[in-house]
């Protein structure tokens, strides 16, 4: 399977942008070739999406779900290279993006701002941010080193009790305690 289609191990800066360039060309490509192939089948005149050939039409929804799960596989490998937890990270940005649609929208709407494409003002410049921050922040941006002397131990472990040793003399003989 290829790289960009697995969820495990991590992706670099410069690996995140080639293969997310790849898959959004790629998917590019495949709609526009779809839709002039639906336009040449129809006589160019396909005016909404339920014109398009049904063949086409399945075509482009499997592209769609390809695209998809490479995008959300490129997203849990770069996000794990930052050393940040992939699936809470993930969650956050699908409720955003609901937010952003169904209520964002029609908000700044009703409060005069127009709409920048399919979502909001703010939720554009969410996305911008997001996507300099994947391509800026270098790997292991994130992960602690283990050296946190504020981070409490999980567990304690039981050392078996022993009589304190004086450091201050130094012993008096080496080798075995026995001697």
């Amino acid at each position: 399977m290829p790289r960009f289609l697995q969820f495990g191990g991590r992706m670099g800066r410069l690996a995140y942008l080639g293969y997310s360039l790849l898959i959004g060309f790629g998917l590019g490509f495949v709609l526009a070739l779809i839709g002039m192939v639906a336009a040449a089948a129809t006589g160019g005149q396909v005016r909404t999406l339920w014109q398009v050939p049904l063949p086409m039409l399945a075509l482009g929804v499997v592209a769609g779900i390809i695209a998809l799960w490479a995008w959300l596989a490129l997203l849990t490998q770069r996000l794990r290279d930052l050393g940040l937890p992939p699936l809470p990270i993930l969650g956050l940005g699908l409720a955003f993006f609901f937010f952003d649609q169904y209520a964002l929208v029609g908000l700044l709407q009703d409060m005069g701002w127009p709409p920048v494409g399919s979502s909001s003002l703010v939720g554009g410049l969410v996305n911008l941010l997001v996507t300099l921050g994947l391509l800026l922040i270098p790997g292991g941006a994130f992960e602690s080193d283990g050296d946190d002397a504020d981070a409490a131990p999980a567990f304690e472990v039981s050392r078996p009790r022993t009589a304190p040793v004086d450091r201050r003399q130094p012993r008096a003989h080496f080798g075995l305690r026995g001697r």
